[in-house]
């Protein structure tokens, strides 16, 4: 999708265990992510650990955008605040929950 798109040279696409693979990403991307999308396991809570290690890690360009997905069957609801981020919109498609992270800013 990303070469039909345009944006390989733009983007990085990586398997890494949450949340602890994401400091690994400074070994292959200098630039600090604008959109972060995460879909991990349902009802394993690597929601909130992962949004921390990005802020963590200093991974998230200001203004920047955590997308995430999880289910309304699992138990692991999206915060309205993690740090700097705050859940500012939420939709759910049939059993799927997709909640969308705005970046504040320092």
């Amino acid at each position: 999708n990303l070469s039909i798109c345009g944006y390989e040279g733009r983007s990085v696409v990586t398997k890494e265990e949450l949340p602890k693979g994401l400091g690994r990403l400074h070994d292959f991307w200098f630039s600090k992510f604008d959109l972060v999308f995460i879909d991990p396991p349902y009802g394993m809570e690597y929601i909130v650990p992962t949004i921390v290690k990005l802020i963590e890690e200093n991974l998230l360009a200001q203004n920047s955008r955590v997308v995430a997905e999880s289910s309304t069957n699992a138990n692991d609801p999206f915060p309205q605040k993690v740090y700097n981020l705050e859940l500012n919109l939420t939709r759910s498609y049939g059993s799927t929950l997709i909640g969308v992270y705005s970046y504040l800013g320092e």
